[in-house]
Protein backbone atom coordinates (compact mmCIF):
# COMPACT_ATOMS: atom_id res chain seq x y z
CA UNK A 1 0.00 0.00 0.00
CA UNK A 2 1.26 3.45 -1.06
CA UNK A 3 2.16 5.55 1.86
CA UNK A 4 -0.40 8.13 2.86
CA UNK A 5 1.07 11.43 3.08
CA UNK A 6 0.95 14.87 6.04
CA UNK A 7 0.59 17.50 3.92
CA UNK A 8 0.42 21.10 5.54
CA UNK A 9 -2.05 24.23 3.91
CA UNK A 10 0.28 27.50 4.98
CA UNK A 11 -1.50 30.79 3.83
CA UNK A 12 -4.25 33.04 4.90
CA UNK A 13 -7.92 31.01 5.76
CA UNK A 14 -9.84 32.27 3.18
CA UNK A 15 -7.40 30.49 0.78
CA UNK A 16 -6.83 27.37 2.26
CA UNK A 17 -10.90 26.76 3.22
CA UNK A 18 -10.84 26.28 -0.44
CA UNK A 19 -7.82 24.48 -0.82
CA UNK A 20 -8.32 22.39 1.78
CA UNK A 21 -12.01 20.72 0.58
CA UNK A 22 -9.47 19.64 -2.80
CA UNK A 23 -7.01 17.88 -0.52
CA UNK A 24 -8.61 16.39 2.29
CA UNK A 25 -10.38 13.53 -0.33
CA UNK A 26 -7.25 12.10 -1.94
CA UNK A 27 -6.50 8.83 -1.06
CA UNK A 28 -2.91 9.42 -0.18
CA UNK A 29 -3.73 11.82 2.15
CA UNK A 30 -3.67 10.66 5.59
CA UNK A 31 -4.19 14.43 7.15
CA UNK A 32 -4.12 18.35 6.24
CA UNK A 33 -2.38 20.38 8.78
CA UNK A 34 -3.64 24.40 8.32
CA UNK A 35 -1.70 26.97 9.47
CA UNK A 36 -0.74 30.62 8.33
CA UNK A 37 2.56 30.21 10.23
CA UNK A 38 5.48 28.49 8.71
CA UNK A 39 6.91 27.24 11.94
CA UNK A 40 3.91 25.61 13.04
CA UNK A 41 4.06 23.03 9.79
CA UNK A 42 5.02 20.79 12.28
CA UNK A 43 6.52 17.20 10.87
CA UNK A 44 4.56 17.10 7.65
CA UNK A 45 5.43 15.47 4.56
CA UNK A 46 4.59 18.44 2.05
CA UNK A 47 3.16 21.67 1.74
CA UNK A 48 0.77 23.71 -0.25
CA UNK A 49 2.01 27.24 -0.08
CA UNK A 50 -0.36 29.50 -0.89
CA UNK A 51 0.08 33.21 -1.00
CA UNK A 52 1.69 36.25 -3.73
CA UNK A 53 4.49 37.86 -1.83
CA UNK A 54 8.23 36.06 -0.44
CA UNK A 55 6.92 32.71 -1.74
CA UNK A 56 10.21 31.66 -2.95
CA UNK A 57 12.04 32.52 0.11
CA UNK A 58 9.10 30.33 1.91
CA UNK A 59 9.98 27.60 -0.34
CA UNK A 60 13.61 27.66 -0.23
CA UNK A 61 13.21 26.86 4.03
CA UNK A 62 10.93 24.12 3.58
CA UNK A 63 13.33 22.83 0.78
CA UNK A 64 15.69 22.80 3.38
CA UNK A 65 13.78 21.14 5.58
CA UNK A 66 12.66 18.11 3.38
CA UNK A 67 9.69 19.26 3.02
CA UNK A 68 8.18 18.72 -0.54
CA UNK A 69 6.42 21.94 -1.90
CA UNK A 70 3.51 23.08 -3.82
CA UNK A 71 3.58 26.75 -4.55
CA UNK A 72 0.38 28.38 -5.27
CA UNK A 73 1.00 32.17 -6.66
CA UNK A 74 2.36 34.16 -9.39
CA UNK A 75 5.05 33.15 -11.41
CA UNK A 76 8.47 34.56 -10.07
CA UNK A 77 11.07 35.45 -12.52
CA UNK A 78 13.52 36.38 -9.90
CA UNK A 79 16.48 34.17 -11.91
CA UNK A 80 18.92 34.34 -8.10
CA UNK A 81 16.09 33.05 -6.10
CA UNK A 82 15.04 30.44 -8.55
CA UNK A 83 18.43 29.54 -8.52
CA UNK A 84 18.45 29.19 -4.85
CA UNK A 85 15.76 27.16 -4.84
CA UNK A 86 16.99 24.82 -7.27
CA UNK A 87 20.15 23.83 -5.64
CA UNK A 88 18.34 23.68 -2.53
CA UNK A 89 15.89 21.89 -3.52
CA UNK A 90 18.35 18.95 -5.51
CA UNK A 91 20.59 18.80 -2.13
CA UNK A 92 17.77 17.45 0.03
CA UNK A 93 16.01 15.75 -3.04
CA UNK A 94 12.22 17.57 -2.23
CA UNK A 95 9.98 18.05 -5.01
CA UNK A 96 9.05 21.64 -5.76
CA UNK A 97 5.96 22.63 -7.94
CA UNK A 98 4.14 25.45 -9.10
CA UNK A 99 0.78 26.01 -10.20
CA UNK A 100 1.29 27.07 -13.56
CA UNK A 101 -2.83 27.45 -14.30
CA UNK A 102 -1.78 27.22 -18.21
CA UNK A 103 0.01 23.96 -17.90
CA UNK A 104 -2.70 22.29 -15.42
CA UNK A 105 -5.76 23.39 -17.36
CA UNK A 106 -7.62 20.07 -17.86
CA UNK A 107 -7.69 21.35 -21.88
CA UNK A 108 -4.42 22.47 -22.04
CA UNK A 109 -3.68 18.45 -20.45
CA UNK A 110 -5.64 17.21 -22.94
CA UNK A 111 -4.01 18.76 -25.95
CA UNK A 112 -0.72 18.16 -24.60
CA UNK A 113 -1.10 14.43 -24.76
CA UNK A 114 -2.57 14.37 -28.06
CA UNK A 115 0.26 16.29 -29.69
CA UNK A 116 3.24 15.41 -28.19
CA UNK A 117 5.52 18.89 -29.65
CA UNK A 118 3.39 21.20 -31.89
CA UNK A 119 4.72 23.05 -35.30
CA UNK A 120 2.43 25.81 -34.11
CA UNK A 121 1.23 27.22 -31.54
CA UNK A 122 -0.78 30.48 -30.81
CA UNK A 123 -2.70 31.70 -27.90
CA UNK A 124 -5.09 34.65 -27.65
CA UNK A 125 -6.29 36.44 -24.07
CA UNK A 126 -8.86 39.12 -23.83
CA UNK A 127 -9.17 40.35 -19.97
CA UNK A 128 -12.06 42.79 -19.31
CA UNK A 129 -10.45 44.72 -16.61
CA UNK A 130 -10.38 48.73 -15.73
CA UNK A 131 -7.13 50.69 -17.06
CA UNK A 132 -5.04 50.34 -13.80
CA UNK A 133 -1.91 49.03 -12.08
CA UNK A 134 -4.17 45.95 -11.03
CA UNK A 135 -5.23 45.01 -14.27
CA UNK A 136 -1.86 45.25 -16.06
CA UNK A 137 -0.06 42.80 -13.40
CA UNK A 138 -2.59 40.77 -14.22
CA UNK A 139 -1.99 40.53 -18.00
CA UNK A 140 1.53 40.29 -17.16
CA UNK A 141 1.02 37.20 -15.23
CA UNK A 142 -1.11 35.23 -17.77
CA UNK A 143 1.53 36.30 -20.24
CA UNK A 144 3.83 34.71 -18.43
CA UNK A 145 1.79 31.32 -17.81
CA UNK A 146 1.16 31.02 -21.66
CA UNK A 147 4.71 31.70 -22.59
CA UNK A 148 5.93 28.97 -19.92
CA UNK A 149 3.36 26.71 -21.27
CA UNK A 150 5.09 26.58 -24.49
CA UNK A 151 8.96 26.58 -23.19
CA UNK A 152 7.48 23.42 -21.55
CA UNK A 153 5.40 22.28 -24.32
CA UNK A 154 7.90 22.38 -27.19
CA UNK A 155 10.99 21.08 -24.85
CA UNK A 156 13.54 22.67 -27.39
CA UNK A 157 15.84 25.71 -27.18
CA UNK A 158 14.57 28.87 -28.59
CA UNK A 159 16.50 30.41 -31.33
CA UNK A 160 14.60 33.95 -31.72
CA UNK A 161 12.54 35.43 -29.30
CA UNK A 162 10.64 38.91 -29.70
CA UNK A 163 8.47 40.76 -27.57
CA UNK A 164 6.42 44.04 -28.02
CA UNK A 165 3.93 45.77 -25.18
CA UNK A 166 0.93 48.32 -26.26
CA UNK A 167 0.17 51.52 -24.38
CA UNK A 168 -2.42 53.71 -23.45
CA UNK A 169 -2.35 56.33 -20.99
CA UNK A 170 0.99 55.46 -19.66
CA UNK A 171 -0.36 51.58 -18.49
CA UNK A 172 0.46 48.64 -20.27
CA UNK A 173 -2.69 47.35 -21.89
CA UNK A 174 -1.11 44.21 -24.68
CA UNK A 175 1.56 41.83 -24.81
CA UNK A 176 2.40 39.76 -27.53
CA UNK A 177 5.35 37.56 -27.79
CA UNK A 178 6.57 35.27 -30.56
CA UNK A 179 9.14 32.22 -30.55
CA UNK A 180 11.46 30.37 -32.37
CA UNK A 181 12.52 27.27 -31.38
CA UNK A 182 15.96 25.52 -32.39
CA UNK A 183 13.55 22.74 -33.31
CA UNK A 184 11.67 24.70 -35.97
CA UNK A 185 8.41 25.27 -34.45
CA UNK A 186 6.99 28.42 -33.33
CA UNK A 187 4.75 30.17 -30.78
CA UNK A 188 3.05 33.30 -30.55
CA UNK A 189 0.68 34.93 -27.82
CA UNK A 190 -1.61 37.86 -27.40
CA UNK A 191 -3.14 38.87 -24.31
CA UNK A 192 -4.79 42.28 -23.82
CA UNK A 193 -7.56 43.99 -21.87
CA UNK A 194 -10.73 44.85 -23.29
CA UNK A 195 -13.94 45.76 -22.83
CA UNK A 196 -15.26 42.88 -24.40
CA UNK A 197 -16.30 39.31 -22.77
CA UNK A 198 -12.96 37.51 -21.85
CA UNK A 199 -11.75 35.38 -24.31
CA UNK A 200 -9.24 32.71 -24.29
CA UNK A 201 -8.14 30.81 -27.19
CA UNK A 202 -5.99 28.19 -27.81
CA UNK A 203 -4.74 26.79 -31.26
CA UNK A 204 -2.04 24.37 -31.92
CA UNK A 205 -1.08 21.89 -34.87
CA UNK A 206 1.69 19.55 -36.02
CA UNK A 207 1.67 17.48 -39.62
CA UNK A 208 -1.32 15.47 -39.06
CA UNK A 209 -4.02 17.17 -36.10
CA UNK A 210 -4.87 20.61 -35.52
CA UNK A 211 -6.66 21.82 -32.36
CA UNK A 212 -8.97 24.90 -31.69
CA UNK A 213 -9.83 25.29 -27.99
CA UNK A 214 -11.83 27.75 -26.47
CA UNK A 215 -10.33 27.61 -22.52
CA UNK A 216 -12.87 29.72 -21.55
CA UNK A 217 -15.55 27.63 -22.43
CA UNK A 218 -13.58 24.69 -20.91
CA UNK A 219 -13.55 22.92 -24.82
CA UNK A 220 -11.64 21.59 -27.44
CA UNK A 221 -12.16 20.82 -31.47
CA UNK A 222 -9.48 18.00 -33.07
CA UNK A 223 -9.37 17.75 -36.60
CA UNK A 224 -7.50 14.96 -37.65
CA UNK A 225 -6.60 14.60 -41.43
CA UNK A 226 -6.27 11.30 -42.57
CA UNK A 227 -6.36 10.40 -46.35
CA UNK A 228 -7.99 13.57 -47.64
CA UNK A 229 -11.16 12.99 -45.05
CA UNK A 230 -11.45 15.16 -42.04
CA UNK A 231 -12.54 13.50 -38.80
CA UNK A 232 -13.86 15.73 -35.90
CA UNK A 233 -13.99 15.45 -32.51
CA UNK A 234 -15.08 17.61 -29.96
CA UNK A 235 -14.54 16.89 -25.70
CA UNK A 236 -15.59 19.43 -23.07
CA UNK A 237 -13.88 19.78 -19.61
CA UNK A 238 -16.68 21.66 -17.57
CA UNK A 239 -16.56 18.94 -14.54
CA UNK A 240 -12.48 19.13 -14.44
CA UNK A 241 -10.98 21.48 -11.88
CA UNK A 242 -7.24 22.39 -12.58
CA UNK A 243 -6.71 22.86 -9.17
CA UNK A 244 -7.39 18.85 -8.68
CA UNK A 245 -5.02 17.86 -11.14
CA UNK A 246 -3.07 20.24 -9.83
CA UNK A 247 -3.16 18.56 -6.59
CA UNK A 248 -3.40 14.64 -7.63
CA UNK A 249 -0.42 15.23 -9.89
CA UNK A 250 1.86 16.99 -6.99
CA UNK A 251 1.01 14.16 -4.94
CA UNK A 252 1.60 11.19 -7.27
CA UNK A 253 4.83 12.83 -7.92
CA UNK A 254 5.56 12.58 -4.18
CA UNK A 255 4.62 8.81 -3.82
CA UNK A 256 6.16 7.87 -7.32
CA UNK A 257 9.68 9.79 -6.00
CA UNK A 258 9.66 11.64 -9.18
CA UNK A 259 10.02 15.36 -10.45
CA UNK A 260 6.88 17.11 -10.29
CA UNK A 261 5.36 18.10 -14.12
CA UNK A 262 5.27 21.71 -13.66
CA UNK A 263 8.76 21.71 -12.06
CA UNK A 264 11.25 24.45 -10.38
CA UNK A 265 13.66 23.41 -13.64
CA UNK A 266 10.86 24.88 -15.82
CA UNK A 267 10.45 28.28 -13.96
CA UNK A 268 13.94 28.59 -14.33
CA UNK A 269 14.22 27.70 -18.26
CA UNK A 270 11.26 30.78 -18.10
CA UNK A 271 13.12 33.17 -16.01
CA UNK A 272 16.49 32.27 -18.21
CA UNK A 273 14.80 32.77 -21.46
CA UNK A 274 13.77 36.12 -20.36
CA UNK A 275 16.81 37.32 -19.11
CA UNK A 276 18.29 36.19 -22.74
CA UNK A 277 15.81 37.92 -24.69
CA UNK A 278 16.63 41.23 -22.43
CA UNK A 279 20.56 40.76 -22.61
CA UNK A 280 20.01 40.67 -26.48
CA UNK A 281 17.28 43.64 -26.77
CA UNK A 282 19.90 45.56 -24.66
CA UNK A 283 22.93 44.91 -27.22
Amino acid sequence: MAERLSIGLLGDPERTAAWEQYLRPHPTVREVVVTHDLNALGNVNACILLGTETLLGKATQLAREGIHTFLVGRLSTDLPSLIRLMNTAEESRTIVQFANWAYYNPVSLWMMDEIQRPRILHTLREIPAPLDDGATIRLDELWLEDLSLALKWMNSGVHNFETDVLHSSDKIIARHAWLKFDNGSTASFHVTLSNGPQRHMRFASDDKIRFEADITAKSAVRLLNSNDTAQTETRSFNREIPANHAISRFLKSIVMKRPSEYSIYDLVHLARTLANAKTRLSR
